[in-house]
């Protein structure tokens, strides 16, 4: 240690003994030491790791604050075990947490602003290269986030100086160094800030300490008591390291008429024996010293009403040099220490024990200069038949998964009325309370407070996942409103999202009554809510199916709870103000919050989320932001409504529009792109002017309508299907909508007979196509969103027509539809013409190129040919199509030879595949025939294609009636 002086504030300070070891700075900063000459030393230092890895550990699941994640960024960089490591990282974060506990590693010079935050208490650390303090720590609020947010402001500070990872307490040259322990000021959580000891929970006197191990046995044990009195006891309280019981302060549980007093000891080595002599020691040292406990006994017993069970529970078994003086048997489903497991062993002892136990308390007394009146034969019998001595209990043997096992089975005989709540949230719960500074007991009503807040929990974790911010507070909390009701018609998440966001600073005040847990489940939570550490009460409230009863109940809890304590508050969300009429307060303390939430709502970054969110439109993947096309003037996300808008957050997936249905596979292979044409009157020249255009063209063209009208078979309904997929493809943002006027005569019969004039979305909404959300809504009225494809118009009756062409100007003319595409045969072409303002467009037939081409990969496909096959399959389609050319005349009309008809063309494909499912397949071959002989040429007599020319001509006349 070194000796030299410091100067600090004007005056000469010295170093002091201080244990140097890697809790010294807990030596330095907390210690004391009872005489002269000796080391300052702090016996609780373990409970002051404990206290700062459970503060930790409340961040592996919440943000960590900014100031506390630059701090950590810091102490990681101060230790080579994590000098590399990123606090964010889990398995890192926890061993940190874990070294901390354990006492793995020293404290560092990083590490201060921590513990002085937590002790909430100054220090002052000076360098042994200097004169001059190196750093001046003072509590920073900012440091503990949410996990307390009321710090009282130091008026004590400490004096250390540090050499390497050792601390030392420095001390004013000249004053009596015999030291005091140092008085730490409180610190004060936002929790505890408002269980003031004026409030009503029930208090203690608390004191003691245990190692970590030791806590962990001490928190276990604790549980147990708690599952196995929510499960059979009444009126119950559960207190630990209550300074009225003595020795047996581990834990107590007290009821009007008798209390159980529990003494913890966790052996590390599981495989140790208790003998007969541990049990009979003399040495106040000695866990299982049965005369330290006998005095100890005696001491607190009229400190509890009723009759007094104490107990001593170990981990550790018993030895058979101590059996004689044992009455063993299994531990009864009626233990408060209750527990599944088959090695676990309950003892009393019987009075062979008496007059050593006597005794061996007569020299412990003499030891210690103890009063020996209290050393009566009936005193020890007292004592002997109160004791019970539990030995090989399962919850200390570093077996987790056993542990974990046991308890889960005891929480669930409780009747875990609160579902989904694990055994590490109730110790994590548990071990808080543990480390309070104040005795709070612990109540059927606090417990069901602590399950409740854990559920809290769980909620503000689930929406914090949603990763969502806005830009304004919903509440005003610092205002004299008491009730607020916040309209959920829109959907429960996004309004809780906005109180979340407007009440983060106060989340350990909160508790969040949620309608999933059933209406005895808020219930629990209005009584919950009448503690002091609770200020608000997040009340989300079904309104469906309840009765009149059970509504008035909920009713009246809430008005007395307001009326009680007029500094807390009450957020209804609801679908309705009805609640809070009957809930009957006074105007001036009720708030209506009754808007909707919007687009705008949000913050810039939670907009720029929602934008990227992906939505299935028309079976593909698009973000939102593609979809409503942003960068365009007109601002189309303030239409979203608020249904819309919380699917997005939740990221469940949105459905618009139906798929575009591609040609069908097999057809696409051979499928042969189309060329268009029409014939324009050129004003004032009185000549026609051709116009030619590819099928992947015609969407380009500046004509809003466009109609394509051609006779039967020509490919009219093939070429709108491959123009949807084309355009769609192309235009992943617009919506593309086939209509098959075909499919929609009832309908159009329907708006006949009334007289009305038909919508689009009226059409629509008769079939699948139905606009079946709001976005849809949103989208389809959007700008040049819409490409609507109506396949022929000719085929419903006359008497319909006027409706579909009073439907087709309405297109024309609404500003949502980008392109309107009509098909039709030849007889309405004139009136479509008349009424649209348009020049109509014919199909271009086959060439004889096409024809071959098409036959070829038809067969190829369906006969699955290589290469060298389909090369020969080409010669057959030729010789196939000049055969034809020479036994048949042109077609019908004299227009197009009969192979340039794309229906025909096809059945002849058919029937010329294979001949050999056919009777006069002797007088020809198909290709299938063809490609597997050795002919040079293939086997077609003009009578044979003649007759097939004829078949196919019945069939594409029966296809066209």
């Amino acid at each position: 240690m070194t000796t030299k002086d410091y100067s600090y504030n004007g005056k000469l300070w010295r170093p002091c003994a201080t244990v140097a070891d890697e809790n010294s700075f807990f030596h330095s900063a907390f210690g004391i030491r009872a005489a002269e000459g000796e080391a300052y030393s702090d016996k609780h230092y373990k409970v002051r790791r404990m206290r700062w890895a459970a503060f930790l550990t409340y961040f592996e699941n919440e943000e960590i604050p900014v100031v506390l994640a630059d701090i950590l960024i810091g102490c990681f960089s101060a230790k080579d075990a994590y000098k590399h490591k990123s606090i964010r990282d889990k398995n890192h974060f926890e061993s940190y947490v874990r070294d901390i506990t354990m006492a793995g590693q020293p404290v560092t010079k990083q590490e201060v602003p921590i513990l002085s935050t937590l002790e909430n208490i100054r220090i002052v650390l000076l360098s042994n290269e200097g004169p001059d303090p190196v750093v001046t720590v003072n509590p920073n609020i900012e440091i503990l986030g949410d996990y307390s947010n009321v710090v009282e402001k130091s008026n004590e500070e400490v004096v250390l100086c540090l050499e390497g990872n050792t601390f030392t307490r420095l001390e004013l040259v000249g004053e009596d160094s015999t030291s005091k322990p140092l008085r730490v000021i409180k610190n004060i959580t936002a929790k505890e800030h408002l269980q003031h000891p004026t409030s009503c929970l029930l208090r203690y006197k608390k004191g003691g300490s245990a190692g970590s191990k030791g806590v962990e046995f001490q928190i276990n044990l604790l549980m147990v008591l708690l599952f196995n009195s929510l499960r059979k006891l009444k009126d119950w309280k559960l207190s630990t390291e209550n300074n009225k019981a003595g020795k047996f302060d581990d834990a107590i549980l007290e009821l009007p008429e008798s209390a159980f007093l529990i003494q913890a000891k966790n052996k590390e080595k599981t495989n140790s024996k208790i003998t007969l002599n541990a049990l009979l020691s003399t040495n106040p040292n000695n866990s299982f010293s049965l005369p330290k406990y006998f005095l100890s006994y005696q001491e607190v017993k009229n400190q509890f009403k009723g009759k007094n069970t104490i107990i001593i529970c170990t981990n550790a078994g018993i030895d058979k040099t101590a059996l004689e003086c044992l009455d063993t048997s299994r531990i009864c489903t009626e233990s408060v220490l209750y527990c599944a497991d088959d090695n676990c062993s309950s003892h009393t002892f019987n009075l062979n024990i008496l007059s050593r136990l006597k005794r061996k308390v007569e020299i412990y007394c003499q030891d210690k200069n103890i009063d020996q009146s209290v050393n009566t034969d009936n005193n020890l019998k007292d004592f002997l038949k109160r004791l019970q001595f539990y030995s090989n209990y399962p919850l200390g043997n570093n077996n987790k998964d056993k542990d974990t096992e046991i308890l889960v089975s005891l929480l669930n005989c409780s009747g875990n009325f609160y579902g989904h709540i694990s055994c590490s949230e109730i110790y994590a719960k548990l071990m808080k309370w543990f480390q309070q500074k104040h005795g709070i007991y612990l109540t059927e009503t606090t417990a069901n407070a602590m399950f409740l807040e854990i559920k809290s929990d769980q909620y503000w974790q689930k929406l914090d996942k949603y990763g969502v911010s806005f830009q304004g507070h919903l509440l005003n909390v610092q205002d004299k409103t008491q009730l607020y009701y916040v309209n959920a018609e829109g959907g429960y998440v996004l309004q809780e999202l906005r109180i979340h966001h407007s009440l983060r600073k106060y989340k350990s005040k909160i508790l969040y009554a949620s309608p999933d847990g059933g209406i005895e489940l808020q219930k629990r939570a209005i009584e919950a809510f009448e503690l002091p550490c609770h200020t608000f009460l997040i009340f989300s409230w079904p309104e469906d199916g309840l009765e009149e009863s059970v509504v008035a109940e909920i009713c009246d809890k809430l008005r007395n709870t307001l009326n009680q304590y007029e500094k807390k508050k009450v957020i209804l969300v609801a679908k309705s103000d009805k609640l809070v009429h009957q809930i009957g307060l006074n105007r001036s303390v009720c708030g209506i919050i009754d808007e909707s939430v919007t687009f705008k709502d949000f913050c810039q970054v939670s907009q720029s989320k929602l934008l990227k969110e992906k939505v299935v439109f028309q079976g593909k993947e698009v973000s939102l932001e593609e979809l409503l096309e942003t960068q365009t003037d007109q601002d189309y996300t303030k239409k979203l409504c608020s249904e819309i808008l919380e699917v997005l957050v939740k990221e469940e997936q949105i459905r618009v529009g139906l798929e575009v249905r591609p040609l069908d596979e097999q057809f696409g292979y051979y499928y042969i792109d189309r060329n268009l044409i029409r014939i324009n009157d050129e004003k004032g020249f009185g000549r026609k002017r051709t116009e030619t255009i590819s099928e992947n063209k015609i969407y380009e063209m500046k004509d809003k309508v466009v109609v394509i009208a051609d006779a039967a078979g020509m490919g009219k309904s093939t070429v709108l299907s491959r123009l949807a997929v084309t355009i769609k493809n192309k235009n992943p943002q617009l919506w593309v909508i086939r209509i098959d006027l075909s499919d929609y005569s009832g309908i159009l019969k329907d708006f006949k007979e009334r007289n009305k004039i038909i919508d689009v979305t009226e059409l629509l909404d008769f079939r699948e196509t139905k606009l079946s959300n709001q976005l849809e809504e949103v989208l389809f009225s959007m700008k040049r969103k819409v490409v609507v494809l109506m396949d022929g118009v000719d085929e419903i009756s006359p008497d319909y027509t006027e409706l579909v062409i009073g439907l087709l100007v309405q297109c024309q003319k609404g500003a949502n539809f980008d392109k309107v595409f009509v098909t039709t045969r030849p007889n309405m072409t004139q009136e479509l013409e008349s009424k649209l303002q348009v020049k109509s467009f014919s199909l271009l037939p086959f060439t004889k190129r096409h024809q071959i081409h098409f036959l070829t990969e038809y067969w190829a496909h369906n006969l699955k040919l290589d290469s060298i096959n389909k090369k020969k399959c080409e010669e057959y389609a030729k010789i196939l199509l000049q055969t034809t050319l020479s036994c048949t005349t042109l077609y019908q009309q004299g227009e197009h030879h009969f192979a340039s008809i794309p229906l025909l063309l096809t059945m002849l494909a058919e029937i010329f595949e294979s001949s050999d499912r056919l009777e006069e397949s002797m007088d020809w071959e198909g290709c299938k025939e063809y490609l597997n002989g050795s002919r040079l040429t293939p086997k077609l007599q003009e009578k044979t294609v003649s007759q097939k020319y004829t078949r196919c001509l019945l069939r594409r006349n029966k296809s066209s009636s």
